[in-house]
């Protein structure tokens, strides 16, 4: 059904119709829907649903779909399941109109932990976040970690924020010893996905989709998934179908085929925390994937093994689009057989063979360890890594456009006190290379230390062909309620794709609670390197000086320089105040957003301010101003303004309740952009300016028998968007009288009748609306309807689409 276009200032003020009702109630959202209508029924653990939902298309690696949608779901779970307790039969399919569009961002760790997404106005809950490890050489996902709201980050929606719990190194621990670059360890990446709405636009995509996995006997799992999207610019079908030869748990054969067609949502990365942002779309054209995987756990095949074989195959086609597998200007390609092994309580065996073919390099590498477990303290580790890298087109990579072979050795002795800190020393030297492979001999130390209870800290400082690198990191507890970090990396032998060369970049960041009335933070991100530099700075606090006051603050201030992606500047701001004391209570944000680049520049201010009052048990009033406003707009940034105050009071007598009496008094400007169209060029429709008064009185005549009447008036002004043309006056009122009638037992009736008089059109309208409502018990009551007019009795709608039929439920307490 059809959602609010406004919903961005919906979040700051969710009343749609009276402001108040003077009887004290609150909203609360347990049926998650962006339109008119929600419905969710469960049998055991299926369910058919119609609302907001997130998908859970997952299980394959080519066709995934991870979104917050709104529209209609069905989940099927037999209740057979096999011997290893999955169900025999798993079914899901959705279609929606999301109204939103999907966005997937992701970030290098920065050793900090405030990120900024490539989109502000994210949609609630939409997101999804989770910390990737990947393969330094290969980029292959190697580990992933779904991160938990407010336990693991928590999210400023409006501004794009997120902030993490904890720092987000840059490297995590790798199972080889020898270094690719002069930071040990694999990269780790922060992947994000949400939903955004397109500015203030209308949204009417298109997505529909499923998965469905059949077991056939205990040992063969066969699937089949799919979806369909359409959007400007992101239209996509994806189709792929899967099989699983499973022996045991950890011992199995699974292959998998799939089909894209379209651009998809595409995806950025981000080495700076979200300063900049590499765009990857590809170009749509019809691409196939093909995967076949197998593991094989020694201890299940055979009793006395102990150890692990792994091995996989993919190939994807040019202009192949799914999430996290795009590929764009060639066919890529990536293999792999990894093995690991403990041969006794001492000697311990891993061995990798890689071998990875994308568009701007092949690469082939082969690597082992030994390692030998001296006793509980002590162990050493001797590693051999053989690779050969051929390019195939230039990156902006100076260590990716080396071609040749090389072979390196490496030792390491590592020691853990089982105390409070760790120590190792390591040592690597080029055996052979060719070509323009440059050499990697290094040698450095590194350990970890928990210096007291509450401050731990890490080291690694290494030297080398590369030059200096290394990584410094410590975080102190100071208690429950603050931390303080400082990380730095210097990183000058990079192998990311769009890296220009050496870099170092420090962060240093704090977070303090210090009571229930007053929280900081704070963090300072340094970045050096050939061509980028840029300081950026971020600080907030919310305070609560006095017992009925709170405030709030947050700045972020951000400057980048890039070679290729020109000059960056950010600045975000928000502050908020609130007082609630003896029937009083006020709330005000303001937020203010300037993003500018060469080509875009954008100054947009966001408002919402309400006052409650409860002057009597009997009288209560809330006045409410909202508005959002581009006070400068240069390049593709969109234009579009909205505005809204609205005075509300309500008198609902205590002690003789026959008389129930609601009045308001709104000013409405909706003024959108003439370039705001929908997709397919259509326009918006009209611009309006708008008051407009309403009182709404209900009488108990009888206890059968409520008369009631509504009368509102519009002084408003249109103005047709297509055109551009002049405003002229769009002048209205509504008149409605209303019978509700308990004539029979546990059903009631309603039927109202309707006058709308338009006089700058000299046109009135006249109407019915009727319905019976059966009671369900004392406190609940369901009843279908039929309105006759095409009018909403809320004046700022314009669409003349209400004529139908309803449902409607109504519960007291």
């Amino acid at each position: 059904d059809s959602k609010d276009p406004r919903y961005l200032l919906r979040k700051l003020d969710p009343s749609k119709y009276y402001p108040v009702y003077g009887d004290d109630s609150t909203l609360t959202e347990d049926a998650p829907t962006r339109g008119k209508f929600y419905v969710r029924l469960e049998k055991g653990d299926s369910n058919i649903m119609w609302g907001n939902f997130k998908t859970t298309i997952t299980g394959t690696e080519f066709v995934r779909y991870d979104r917050g949608l709104y529209g209609a779901r069905g989940q099927y779970a037999s209740e057979t399941s096999t011997p290893s307790g999955e169900r025999t039969t798993k079914v899901e399919v959705f279609a929606a109109e999301p109204g939103t569009i999907a966005g997937r961002d992701i970030f290098r760790g920065t050793g900090g932990s405030l990120y900024y997404m490539r989109r502000q106005n994210i949609t609630l809950g939409s997101e999804r976040v989770s910390i990737e490890v990947r393969d330094r050489d290969t980029g292959l996902a190697l580990a992933t970690k779904v991160l938990v709201p407010t336990q693991d980050y928590e999210i400023n929606y409006l501004q794009g924020r997120i902030t993490l719990k904890s720092p987000l190194a840059s490297t995590a621990t790798s199972d080889f010893i020898v270094q690719s670059g002069t930071l040990s360890g694999q990269e780790q990446f922060l992947v994000t996905t949400y939903e955004y709405a397109p500015s203030l636009e209308a949204n009417k995509d298109k997505a529909t989709g499923g998965r469905a996995t059949q077991w056939v006997g205990d040992h063969v799992q066969v699937g089949v998934t799919g979806y369909e999207q359409t959007g400007a610019g992101r239209d996509q079908k994806m189709i792929g179908t899967d099989v699983m030869i499973r022996a045991t748990p950890g011992t199995y054969i699974k292959a998998e085929v799939a089909r894209s067609n379209g651009t998809g949502d595409g995806e950025t990365l981000s080495l700076d925390g979200g300063f900049t942002f590499i765009s990857r779309q590809s170009n749509g054209s019809t691409a196939y994937a093909k995967r076949i995987e197998a593991a094989a756990d020694l201890a299940e095949l055979k009793p006395g093994l102990n150890g692990r074989l792994a091995a996989f195959w993919q190939h994807k086609d040019r202009d192949f689009s799914s999430p996290g597998q795009i590929t764009t200007n060639r066919e890529a390609s990536e293999a792999g057989i990894k093995a690991t092994t403990r041969l006794n309580a001492q000697w311990g065996l891993r061995a990798q063979l890689t071998d990875k073919r994308d568009e701007f390099r092949s690469y082939q590498s082969a690597e082992g360890n030994m390692i030998y477990t001296f006793n509980e303290y002590w162990k050493g580790t001797v590693g051999l890594k053989g690779d050969t890298q051929t390019l195939r087109t230039l990156s902006a990579s100076p260590t990716l456009n080396q071609e040749g072979r090389r072979i390196d050795s490496a030792i390491r002795l590592d020691y853990d006190s089982h105390r409070d800190w760790t120590a190792y020393v390591f040592g690597q030297k080029t055996l052979d290379r060719t070509g323009t492979r440059n050499p990697n001999n290094r040698i450095g130390v590194g350990g970890t230390a928990r210096v007291t209870e509450n401050l731990t800290g890490l080291a690694e400082i290494s030297g080398g062909d590369g030059g200096l690198g290394g990584k410094l990191g410590t975080e102190y507890k100071v208690n429950d309620e603050q931390t303080v970090y400082v990380n730095y990396t210097l990183d000058p032998d990079r192998t990311d794709i769009i890296s220009t060369g050496a870099q170092g970049m420090l962060v240093g960041g704090a977070r303090r609670r210090y009571s229930d009335s007053f929280s900081v933070f704070g963090e300072e991100r340094y970045r050096s390197s050939i061509g980028y530099t840029g300081l950026t700075h971020a600080y907030g606090l919310d305070f609560v000086p006095l017992q009925h006051w709170k405030t709030g603050l947050a700045i972020e201030n951000g400057k980048l320089h890039d070679p290729f992606a020109g000059d960056l500047q950010r600045v975000a701001a928000s502050g908020s105040i609130g007082y609630s004391h003896a029937g009083l209570a006020y709330s005000g944000k303001v937020e203010y957003r300037h993003d500018e680049t060469p080509l875009r520049e954008r100054e947009t201010w966001l408002a919402a301010n309400t006052l409650s009052l409860k002057m009597s048990e009997d009288w209560r009033a809330v006045g409410k101003l909202s508005g959002a406003f581009n006070t400068k707009t240069v390049g593709d940034f969109v234009d579009g303004n909205f505005f809204e105050a609205t005075t509300g009071f309500a008198y609902r007598p205590v002690t003789n309740d026959r008389l129930n009496m609601l009045f308001k008094h709104t000013y409405f400007q909706d003024a959108p952009s003439p370039g705001q169209v929908l997709p397919g060029g259509l326009s918006l429709g009209y611009a309006q300016r708008s008051q407009i008064l309403a009182v709404d009185a209900n009488y108990d005549l009888l206890p059968w028998l409520t008369i009631g009447g509504k009368y509102a008036y519009r002084i408003g002004e249109l103005k047709d968007r297509v055109l551009d043309g002049p405003w002229f006056d769009a002048r209205a009122q509504l008149a409605i009288l209303r019978l509700d009638i308990k004539a029979i037992r546990e059903w009631d009736f309603l039927a109202e009748l309707r006058s709308l008089d338009s006089s700058t059109a000299s046109d009135r309208k006249t109407g019915a609306l009727i319905a019976v409502y059966k009671h369900i018990n004392d406190n609940f009551r369901v009843g279908v309807g039929y309105n006759f007019t095409d009018y909403s009795d809320n004046l700022t709608d314009l669409s003349n689409k209400s004529r139908g039929v309803f449902v409607n439920g109504l519960a007291k307490y």
